[in-house]
């Protein structure tokens, strides 16, 4: 969890971290026999630009760790009130955001890391390099993983599970989390039940941000659904005219330049998504 290593920027997220006390730890924990790493950088953070995340970079890229994974800053105020302390004067316009995005593809895979789906980077012999090559990479809403377990089960206080039928979110106070447990009862506040749309759309949105393309016919075969009427419901049209996205024969492929705005793709195949103002983070 290194978020930036630039002072100003720590300071402005108050969250204070040196290069050299995250080099002594890794240090310490490969000595006794913990080899392998994953290293979470940020960017579009107050007081950010283009020339501390370069010396963020090139000092996480010394430490050489297995993975990366890089994510856009979410300002969102609305659902967390610590953040409305943060100066938005401070954060980056969107040009320098998309610079951003643009520099951490560029020094990452010049130092000889893969990128993988749309926010993480691994060494070549990292299992998600192997699954992303073998097409077997799966992303559940945590993030990439290169297991093929369909459960994810959440333990403890407001944890989340995914269950082939849907998420369910225990509750968010510790006491009553640990007094439903001390009970045997489940400590469950809430739930989605998925229906077969909701899960032949996760499917496909699944596959466009692991392998940038997608089967199309052969999911919705699997889902009893017809190719052409789905397609009828996504609108696509804006993203194949601006050169994101194509279709060949029975796939859909996201181009080298949709690839930066793969989860922009991945929206217009959501029907839960709205895009209304004050409920989402950005998409770059």
């Amino acid at each position: 969890g290194v978020q930036d290593f630039e002072p100003s920027v720590q300071r402005a997220i108050n969250r204070r971290q040196s290069f050299e006390d995250t080099r002594a730890a890794i240090e310490q924990l490969r000595a006794v026999g913990i080899k392998r790493f994953n290293v979470d950088l940020v960017y579009g953070l107050p007081c950010q630009t283009l020339a501390t995340l370069t010396r963020t970079l090139d000092l996480a890229i010394s430490l050489r760790p297995d993975r990366f994974a890089v994510f856009g800053y979410a300002h969102v105020p609305w659902m967390k009130a610590h953040q409305r302390l943060i100066d938005e004067s401070a954060l980056p316009g969107d040009a320098v955001r998309a610079s951003m995005t643009a520099l951490v593809r560029e020094k990452l895979t010049q130092a000889g890391y893969r990128s993988i789906g749309l926010d993480h980077y691994a060494l070549p012999g990292d299992r998600l390099a192997k699954a992303a090559e073998a097409g077997t990479l799966h992303r559940t809403f945590q993030g990439y993983v290169a297991d093929r377990s369909s459960h994810v089960i959440g333990v403890g206080a407001s944890a989340i599970s995914n269950l082939p039928g849907g998420f369910s979110q225990n509750v968010a106070d510790p006491a009553q989390y640990m007094a439903r447990i001390a009970q045997d009862d489940l400590a469950t506040a809430r739930g989605v039940a998925l229906t077969r749309d909701d899960c032949l759309r996760g499917a496909i949105i699944e596959r466009l941000m692991c392998d940038h393309a997608v089967e199309l016919r052969a999911l919705c075969r699997q889902y009893g659904v017809d190719t052409e009427a789905f397609l009828s419901t996504v609108e696509r049209d804006t993203l194949e005219d601006d050169g994101l996205l194509r279709r060949d024969a029975n796939h859909l492929v996201v181009t080298d330049a949709g690839k930066p705005f793969v989860r922009f793709i991945c929206a217009a195949f959501d029907r839960h998504y709205t895009g209304a103002e004050g409920r989402h983070s950005r998409g770059l």
